[in-house]
């Protein structure tokens, strides 16, 4: 017969015989197992994730993938113009390579997580692209 006793990280297993200390971080270890788990995932998943086309040929691969983080998290967060000028200001500096074809860097910002709603519509990026 024994009966357990929870503790924060120990716990206890009491037997007819005396008592016989157990660890108890079940808790623990899960937490550090999914974090370790969770960190891999979104190492594996952004290093499997396909840089734009948009990112310059000429820049290192971490200075892409900065790039390619930079404009996915613009994208979810910014409005059409603020989008397109900040893509201007990447192409001066030499970070992105814009299509001269409107609908493409549409359809790969969108790919990134640009919403394709109302006031994201492609007619009203192609006002604003390259301006």
């Amino acid at each position: 017969m024994s009966i357990f006793i929870k503790g924060n990280v120990h716990g206890d297993v009491i037997e007819a015989g005396g008592v016989k200390n157990v660890t108890n971080n079940y808790h623990g270890e899960k937490l550090a197992e999914n974090a370790e788990q969770t960190g891999v995932n979104e190492e594996s998943a952004e290093a499997d994730e396909q840089l734009t086309f948009l990112v310059h040929p000429s820049i290192s691969e971490a200075e892409g993938r900065k790039v390619h983080r930079e404009i996915k998290r613009l994208v979810s967060s910014q409005g059409i113009q603020e989008i397109c000028s900040y893509l201007s200001e990447l192409r001066d500096k030499g970070r992105i390579l814009l299509p001269q074809e409107a609908k493409r860097a549409y359809n790969e910002l969108v790919r990134l997580g640009m919403p394709n709603g109302e006031g994201y519509s492609e007619k009203t990026f192609m006002k604003y692209y390259k301006k």
